[in-house]
């Protein structure tokens, strides 16, 4: 009995042993299978996220083309309106027009701001000084006129001479988006504060309303961008980007931003910056009005070209017939104009057309596009000396470099102020034709000089010499009425010689930045830009 129930009990294990490897032989096909549709479910869902980023990219792409494409007309749309006002008058009707054609400008602007600022492009230089008290002074008158439209007291209490690094067109948009977000939120009769104060390291501007107020849950996400708040009480337009380039551009500073707000009570957002603490001699850079993304026209003192009895050709080349029709009638009084709808139209053109002084192109064009057309042009020299101005809606800070590197001199965004591209164009041919008359001067002097020499050798290096003591006489008279500073007198010598910053800090034991600072202020002093006119200023002032 034992016996048998033992074999049984053999039997039985037996049994289970087989069935148990049967059942772990399942398992382990179970895990195979398992693991393959684990890695091909993951396949699925990577190719699935692909492709939804790219249908975002595409999706992004398209609208920021479709604003390039914006810009064009809408430059044409704000040339023609404003030549239409000085016409006929401003009235209610055009008053009602022309905001709403800035709404929709901003808005684009905004747009594509936002597109830049997410993808990481920043485009400010913020290694800029700037006096932010004065800056946020100057704001506030403006920003008061727009808030008596809806009868809002804004006050301010501005705490004097705080300074920061920063371009002065990011603290603009930083004030601006934030004091334009309050006084749309804020209701009629309502109080706007603005607060500007320094403690320790930091400064701090702050933006206070009495207006709709955010809850809580809501507080992140108006930070997004394409968010906006929602209220039946308030008839508020946009595409909610205002707070999202106010918070990419405090980063951009280093800086934070924060936000206390109760629902009804109102709210108060608060940027913090690094202060700079400014020595005297150190340049600051306040002005607003130098920026490429508004449609500031920036004046240009120009010679008046009345005086030239033959109108000057200019080439302008542009794919939109519009903006062709539009430019090419605004010129034709003071140029002859001819134009060309590619760059391969252009060059065909250039062939049979008088030489043209300037060309005006854009760049996003077919067959030859304006980056190919300038570099067919500047290979071939009988064309490598004309100016080129781009004049595009690509605003990329790296589509300015490229376009300014393969020679142009002047990179014009869209939409574009009319009057901005007239002077720039007049001042652009009148340095060139100025500069002709110059150079045909030095270099009769040159032939003069070198017959007589040849001449006579010994007579003519006595005259070097009393030239050269001449010459000594005069540039320190120059020098004097430029109210030159005897160290700023050693800096031009320095910088005549060719010497760089580093080397003429060494010479005269003092710092590379202080060297900047004073050349900076001999350029200013000298009204030129950089050592290359410097050397044609005294060139010109000495007679040589």
């Amino acid at each position: 009995m034992l016996g048998r129930r033992f074999s049984l009990s053999f039997a039985k294990v037996e049994s289970m042993s087989n069935e148990l490897q049967y059942v772990n032989k399942e398992i382990n096909e179970l895990n195979v299978n398992l693991e393959k549709k684990v890695h091909e479910r993951t396949i699925e869902l990577e190719q699935a996220k692909n492709l939804i980023e790219r249908a975002s990219q595409e999706k992004s792409l398209f609208f920021t083309n479709i604003a390039h494409e914006i810009k064009t007309p809408l430059t044409l749309i704000h040339n023609y309106l404003n030549s239409y006002i000085e016409k006929a008058g401003l009235n209610n009707d055009l008053k009602v027009i022309r905001q709403n054609f800035q709404k929709m400008l901003n808005d684009m602007l905004n747009f594509l701001d936002a597109e830049k600022l997410d993808k990481g492009n920043i485009f400010y230089n913020h290694d800029q000084i700037i006096n932010l008290s004065d800056i946020i002074k100057e704001k506030i008158e403006l920003l008061k006129t727009n808030a008596s439209k809806k009868y809002i007291l804004l006050t301010d209490d501005i705490e004097s001479d705080l300074y920061i690094k920063s371009e002065p067109q990011a603290i603009e948009r930083i004030i601006n988006n934030l004091a334009d977000n309050s006084i749309k939120y804020t209701n009629n009769g309502g109080k706007i504060h603005i607060k500007l104060i320094g403690k320790n390291n930091k400064v701090f501007l702050s933006v206070k309303d009495t207006g709709i107020g955010i809850s809580e849950e809501m507080q992140e996400k108006i930070f997004k961008p394409y968010y906006q708040l929602s209220n039946n009480k308030q008839n508020v337009q946009g595409i909610g980007m205002g707070l999202f380039i106010v918070k990419k551009t405090v980063e951009s500073l280093n800086g934070k931003i924060l936000l206390e707000s109760e629902p009804i009570k109102g709210s108060t957002f608060t940027v913090v910056l690094d202060k700079y603490n400014a020595e005297t001699d150190e340049i600051i850079s306040n002005d607003l009005n130098n920026t490429d993304n508004t449609l500031t026209s920036r004046r240009i003192n120009i010679d008046n070209y009345d005086n030239f009895i033959v109108k000057p050709n200019i080439l302008i080349i542009e794919d939109n017939s519009d903006m062709a029709d539009f430019l090419s009638d605004y010129f034709s009084n003071t140029y002859n104009v001819y134009s060309g709808k590619n760059g391969k139209d252009a060059l065909a053109k250039l062939k049979v057309i008088p030489m043209p002084e300037i060309i005006i192109t854009d760049i996003m064009m077919n067959e030859i596009d304006g980056f190919e057309f300038i570099e067919y042009l500047y290979s071939n020299d009988k064309y490598k000396n004309i100016p080129v101005v781009f004049l595009t809606a690509k605003t990329t800070l790296k589509s300015k470099i490229e376009g300014l590197k393969k020679g142009a001199v002047d990179y014009i965004y869209k939409p574009f102020e009319i009057e901005e591209l007239s002077m720039k164009i007049n001042s652009i041919i009148n340095n060139r034709r100025h500069q002709k008359v110059q150079d045909k001067e030095k270099i009769k002097k040159y032939l003069i000089k070198s017959l007589a020499d040849f001449e006579n050798e010994t007579e003519s290096k006595n005259n070097k010499n009393n030239e050269s003591n001449n010459y000594e006489i005069h540039k320190e008279k120059i020098m004097n009425n430029k109210n030159i500073s005897d160290r700023e007198k050693e800096v031009i010598n320095l910088l005549v010689k060719g010497l760089q910053h580093k080397e003429i800090a060494s010479q005269l034991n003092i710092s590379v930045k202080t060297v900047e600072n004073h050349i900076s202020k001999i350029y200013k002093k000298f009204n030129v830009e950089n050592k290359v006119e410097l050397m044609n200023s005294l060139i010109n002032n000495l007679n040589f």
